[in-house]
């Protein structure tokens, strides 16, 4: 297998999906975050990168992350489609927005936009075990979804970055993020070994009758990634297909799958 592949999409062809099956190391990891999903969800994304959902907005982040801390908008999402808590982010929050404007910018325009409706949402679908719930508690789409109490609600499943948020369209915002000559600075080579040597354990699952994916692990951190060749920056997420794959009705540990999304390209070495 080569060392990376990339797919167009013909939603948003700036994704582009960079599998590091080849580099899998086999480390033995304590579990500590448990998430239950539908299969038909999964499966239903094995080859996408994107995912247009029907939800609401709850707890709407009231202003952009600033540029040190990821320059993200985090917007919380519930809906019948994926029944875990969630959220969408929206990159470059802080500095795709009108000159004179505050941080508040598209919080104010998310808002006018979603305030008390369902509304179509397009973004990157990505399940990464950076928030999960303290102790034992397991995310299940068989429980009924809390609600939320703040903008960053415990969670291991997002669309980020988001593409449309109803009638707003931000795909310009997908690229290096950055505002002038200032730019957020993501994980590197340092810290790939370590992510590439946790594992998972996975198990199909019955669950009410249907069919569930069963995945637990170890938080995942080091979300944002600059990655030095021709690939600038890009955020990390499960690559589904090879999961899918390794599926059975026992309990199996397998290497965490590892592929990105791609954000921005370097023009020069």
């Amino acid at each position: 297998m080569p060392w990376w592949r990339a797919r167009s999409r013909p939603l948003v062809a700036r994704f582009i999906s960079l599998l590091l099956a080849t580099l899998l190391i086999f480390v033995s990891q304590a579990l500590a975050a448990e998430l239950q999903l539908r299969e038909s969800v999964l499966e239903a994304q094995r080859d996408r990168v994107t995912m247009t959902i029907t939800a609401v907005v709850d707890h709407l982040g009231d202003r952009a992350h600033p540029m040190p801390e990821d320059c993200d908008l985090h917007v919380p999402l519930r809906s019948r489609e994926i029944r875990v808590p969630f959220i969408g982010e929206l990159k470059n929050a802080c500095s795709e927005k009108p000159a004179g404007t505050t941080q508040a910018f598209w919080s104010d325009r998310i808002y006018e936009e979603t305030h008390d409706l369902a509304i179509l949402v397009t973004g990157a679908f990505r399940i990464w075990l950076e928030h999960p719930p303290t102790g034992a508690a397991v995310q299940t789409e068989a429980a009924r979804v809390p609600w939320y109490g703040s903008s960053n609600p415990d969670h291991q499943v997002e669309l980020h970055p988001l593409v449309r948020v109803g009638s707003l369209d931000f795909s310009s915002h997908i690229k290096r993020v950055q505002d002038g000559g200032n730019s957020f600075t993501g994980y590197g080579p340092a810290q790939l070994s370590s992510i590439l040597s946790k594992k998972l354990t996975i198990q199909r699952v019955t669950i009410q009758g249907e069919p569930y994916v069963r995945i637990k692990g170890t938080k995942t951190g080091n979300n944002n990634w600059d990655l030095r060749a021709r690939i600038v920056q890009a955020l990390i997420r499960m690559q589904l297909a090879t999961l899918l794959d390794q599926l059975g009705p026992g309990e199996q540990q397998i290497s965490l799958p590892v592929e990105f999304v791609r954000l921005d390209v370097e023009t020069s070495p």
